[in-house]
């Protein structure tokens, strides 16, 4: 496994349709992805973050974070985002496109791949979420 992202490690969904990923950068990467940002203050150890709020009419607003530093704000519109709810199974299915693709049961993200962070240059990879089977970068 490559020495870049690393693991997502808690989803949480809020009452109002918010989620929040967050991966450990692996000692190097966030030091690296914040100098090829252009971000005054370098990181050798951070967090990457991408909180996703669903709003009323199947829009969306996403925003990916390295620290408490916003890397990128997407407004979604309703043609780019799927949400499907799988009451039966007690699934939620959340596909935005080129940003991210999550399923949920109760509320905890047992998988998630986000290939919004190929555009920010982090090599890609197999990546478990705590306490889940399967997450991809």
């Amino acid at each position: 496994m490559s020495a870049a992202p690393t693991e997502p490690r808690l989803a949480q969904r809020a009452p109002l349709g918010a989620l929040r990923l967050t991966w450990d950068i692996a000692p190097g990467e966030g030091a690296r992805l914040a100098s090829r940002r252009g971000l005054a203050t370098p990181v050798d150890h951070a967090t990457l973050t991408l909180d996703v709020r669903l709003a009323p009419h199947a829009q969306a607003r996403v925003e990916l974070r390295l620290g408490d530093t916003t890397l990128d704000t997407r407004h979604i519109p309703p043609h780019a985002l799927a949400h499907t709810i799988d009451a039966e199974r007690g699934l939620e299915h959340l596909d935005i496109q080129g940003v991210l693709c999550c399923t949920l049961r109760d509320g905890e993200a047992i998988y998630a791949r986000a290939p919004i962070f190929s555009e920010l240059g982090i090599p890609g990879g197999r990546y478990e979420l705590q306490g889940t089977k399967d997450a991809e970068r």
